[in-house]
C-alpha cells in the first residue's frame, strides 16, 4: 500500500510539473507528462515511443546534440543546454534542457536519461531585442560627430566616443571608468 501511494506521488509530481519532464531510452520517449506533450503540440499520450529525431530542425542538429550533448551525461553535473527545437507545426522554439543519465555505468546513448525542458523562448526574443537596442545605441554614438560622454549616477565615467576624443584629445580607455572633472 505504501509503494502505491508513493507511486501514487511520484506520477503526481510528473504530471504536475510546471515544466516538460520526459525520460528517453536510446533518444526514445518512455515516458513523458503533459506540459512537454503541450510544449511540442502534440496530442496527450502521443509522444511515448517516438524518437527524439522529431524535436529537431535538421538531422546535423540532431547528431550534433548527440556529439556534444549526451557525452556530458557521463559526468556528475547534470547536462544543460539552450537550442531551438521543432514544434508539430514545425515552428521553431528556444528550450534549455537539462539531462541526467538514470542508469549506472555504460553510455549514457544506451541508458536511460530524465530531461528537464523549459520553453525559453520569450527570454531570447527579449534578450534579442535588448542585443538590436543597445547595438543600435552604440552604432550611433560611436558615429556621431558630436562628442558624447556618458556618465553613471555617481559621476563616473562609463562611455566616451571617437568625437570626444578628437575633441578633448583623450583617449577613452583614458578616462572610461574615472570620476568625471
Amino acid at each position: 500500500e505504501s509503494l502505491q501511494q508513493a507511486v501514487g506521488e511520484n506520477q503526481a509530481i510528473f504530471d504536475g510539473a510546471a515544466l516538460g519532464m520526459v525520460v528517453l531510452r536510446q533518444r526514445l520517449v518512455v515516458r513523458c507528462n503533459p506540459q512537454l506533450e503541450a510544449m511540442f503540440g502534440r496530442a496527450p499520450g502521443s509522444m511515448v515511443g517516438t524518437s527524439t529525431a522529431l524535436w529537431y530542425a535538421s538531422s546535423d542538429t540532431f547528431n550534433w546534440v548527440a556529439d556534444h550533448v549526451y557525452p556530458a551525461l557521463a559526468g556528475a553535473q547534470p547536462a544543460t543546454h539552450e537550442l531551438q527545437l521543432c514544434r508539430a507545426d514545425g515552428s521553431l522554439f528556444w528550450v534549455r534542457m537539462t539531462g541526467r543519465a538514470l542508469a549506472q555505468g555504460g553510455s549514457a546513448m544506451s541508458g536511460a536519461s530524465l530531461w528537464l525542458l523549459e520553453d525559453i523562448s520569450d527570454r531570447r526574443r527579449n534578450e534579442e531585442a535588448l542585443w538590436a537596442a543597445t547595438s543600435l545605441n552604440e552604432a550611433v554614438f560611436a558615429s556621431t560627430g558630436l562628442a558624447l560622454i556618458a556618465t553613471d549616477t555617481q559621476g563616473t565615467i562609463q562611455l566616451f566616443n571617437a568625437a570626444a576624443e578628437r575633441l578633448l584629445g583623450y583617449a577613452a580607455t583614458e578616462l572610461i571608468h574615472r570620476p568625471a572633472p
